[in-house]
């Protein structure tokens, strides 16, 4: 289990369409689903075989003509095989329906951020595309364009 979320390369099933399954840098290894831990991070802290509990927030931002934009909150408990361990991060997020999500963390406890490989901001953008070419295909008119 992972606070933020499956990637390419944990989805055993290939059950979604993930542009870099199998990378490990740039942009597409920053792809997740919203699953596991739910964090809207691409952080690899906060992993555990044993037990997680998360609690996830995102709150769409009173703005008529912007109402893809919101804010997000996430918070979390995992067992890393010998104490609790917390984590939190707290951002801006833009979503489109339930398909098409992108995530700007700006506060995180200091575990995840010492998590990242480097200091560059852009390694913490989180993205996320909830579609399948096969059994659930991209419908742009339901999107609300």
């Amino acid at each position: 289990m992972s606070l933020s979320g499956r990637d390419g390369r944990q989805d055993l099933f290939v059950d979604q369409y993930y542009f870099g399954r199998n990378r490990t840098s740039n942009i597409w290894s920053q792809q997740r689903a919203e699953d596991m831990g739910g964090f809207k991070s691409t952080s690899t802290y906060g992993t555990s075989a044993i037990g997680m509990g998360t609690a996830n927030l995102y709150v769409q931002l009173p703005l008529k003509k912007l109402r893809f934009i919101g804010a997000f909150a996430d918070f979390g408990a995992f067992h890393d095989g010998t104490t609790i361990q917390t984590a939190y991060n707290v951002g801006l997020g833009i979503r489109i329906k339930n398909v098409f999500g992108i995530y700007f963390p700006i506060v995180m406890d200091n575990n995840t951020l010492n998590s990242f490989a480097t200091a560059n901001y852009t390694e913490r953008i989180r993205f996320t595309l909830k579609f399948n070419p096969f059994t659930q295909p991209l419908n742009i008119k339901k999107l609300g364009f």
